[in-house]
């Protein structure tokens, strides 16, 4: 679901090291009640039951795309992969949604696999300082949709557990506060309250994809990882 315009007409992140970066994308869980039946499919990591809500937002963690309901136990490259997003992307191209995948991308962390239009950490033992910078670099950037999950369960408490049977309710309570969380960001009605108490559903106790980026996309992140380096030399 596109909460703004397609991503190519996104605001640039305004205050990233990153340049070219048009939004960050994670997923967090929603904990909802399941019938007996299904919770096998619903169990997430926590071993609770819970649905999927892979999100993408900008540099005022406004929420520019969202794709809910799929099942707990889903990975988050999973979610990713079979989001319509995704879909419209492996149909019609990078282009039906990037002016230009040479200078624009999404960011995101080492639970997504590396692409043209999606930049993501070096992985391993073995990376270089300059690769070392280039993961600091994304990682002060991508935290954006840590704050904007922060932000959205801290201010609409009902998302952080869903207590109906229905799936198909569950989804459309949820998407309804992604909405009504844009309306305030929108509206300038900050959120003040300490929301870093609650859980953003990090990726720690995921398995890191083995990184099978296109020979493309991984010339494109050691160009970016390149002029970073080269940018902190010179300011130094």
């Amino acid at each position: 679901m596109y909460l703004v315009n397609k991503l190519h007409l996104f605001p640039l992140f305004s205050l990233l090291l990153f340049s070219g970066v048009i939004g960050a994308v994670d997923g967090t869980h929603i904990f909802v009640k399941v019938e007996k039946s299904q919770q096998d499919s619903y169990i997430d990591r926590y071993r609770r039951t819970s649905i999927n809500l892979m999100a993408i937002c900008d540099s005022n963690t406004l929420f520019t795309y969202v794709f809910l309901g799929y099942p707990g136990s889903a990975h988050d490259s999973r979610v990713f992969e079979n989001s319509i997003m995704c879909k419209n992307i492996e149909r019609h191209g990078p282009n039906f949604y990037f002016l230009d995948t040479q200078k624009y991308h999404l960011i995101g962390d080492s639970a997504f696999a590396l692409r043209t239009w999606l930049i993501t950490p070096y992985r391993g033992d073995n990376v270089t300082r300059k690769q070392k910078f280039h993961n600091y670099c994304l990682s002060s950037d991508r935290v954006k949709i840590e704050h904007c999950f922060g932000a959205y369960k801290g201010r609409w408490r009902r998302v952080q557990y869903i207590n109906t049977y229905n799936i198909c309710k569950a989804v459309e309570i949820a998407t309804a506060a992604c909405v009504l969380h844009n309306f305030c960001i929108l509206h300038k009605d900050t959120w003040s309250n300490d929301f870093f108490g609650i859980d953003l559903d990090r990726n720690i106790n995921q398995a890191e994809l083995e990184d099978r980026g296109n020979i493309e996309a991984k010339r494109k992140r050691n160009r970016i990882a390149d002029t970073l380096f080269l940018c902190r030399y010179n300011i130094e």
